[in-house]
């Protein structure tokens, strides 16, 4: 998957911090206070999956970038466009299975 991924988002001691590998970087932290404006793309007014697979304090930015990120020159915000990085991968793969194969195929993702 072509896709960010940060597993140590919004956490103060993630598991890579006293790594000789990557010594102190500071994790990404998303706003996720509720009086703060940015923070209407990370805490939505609505339990999301996050909640219910990583527990009560997960956000949508757990585990991946905040979602009030924005790409394309400011143009889109990363809450809108996550998803479009699975469809867009999915896509090229069919095309190329059905060039390979000359026949209609399935492509699951993950």
């Amino acid at each position: 998957m072509n896709e960010p991924a940060s597993f140590g988002t919004n956490e103060n001691d993630p598991w890579y911090y006293n790594s000789q590998d990557h010594p102190n970087i500071p994790p990404l932290i998303c706003p996720t206070n509720p009086h703060d404006s940015n923070s209407e793309w990370d805490v939505p007014p609505y339990k999301t999956q996050a909640v219910y697979q990583y527990g009560e304090k997960a956000h949508l930015s757990s585990v991946t970038l905040c979602m009030s990120a924005v790409q394309a020159n400011g143009t889109y915000r990363f809450y809108d466009v996550k998803n479009l990085y699975g469809l867009t991968e999915t896509i090229a793969t069919l095309d190329a299975q059905y060039k390979a194969t000359k026949k209609r195929g399935v492509v699951v993702s993950r």
